[in-house]
């Protein structure tokens, strides 16, 4: 199902802790979510979600289902009870924020447009933009 971002608010807000049991991720959103509400993670050891932790979050020793449960386990006993509080910097500089994400996709579409016509991209930013 799917929620408001109002809820989801709240609803990693609350939790002990994000559990990512997948075997392979790409770029995992809700880890980011997560971490921007200040949730703590507990992880399979998944390169693309290491990215996002810090040395609070909790990572499995391996791919097993006895360790992943293993590393459960310990994010129970880290943080059962505890307050939760952002680690990351969402400020608008930071590679994580909305409009870090929209400058950087902006000057790839430039970049790949001006490879493939030949020819440099002009206007101003709010033209590119629409």
């Amino acid at each position: 199902g799917a929620v408001d971002h109002e809820t989801l608010s709240h609803l990693y807000a609350g939790a002990i802790y994000l559990a990512v049991p997948s075997l392979i991720e790409g770029f995992c959103l809700p880890v980011l979510e997560a971490k921007v509400q200040g949730s703590p993670i507990v992880s399979r050891p998944i390169p693309a979600v290491q990215e996002l932790l810090d040395n609070h979050d909790v990572v499995a020793s391996d791919f097993s289902f006895d360790a992943f449960v293993r590393a459960m386990e310990v994010g129970v006993r880290n943080f059962y009870g505890k307050s939760h509080t952002s680690s990351l910097d969402v400020t608008p500089d930071s590679p994580y924020s909305i409009e870090f994400a929209t400058s950087r996709t902006i000057s790839v579409y430039r970049e790949v447009v001006a490879e493939r016509s030949g020819i440099g991209v002009r206007g101003t930013k709010a033209e590119v933009e629409n």
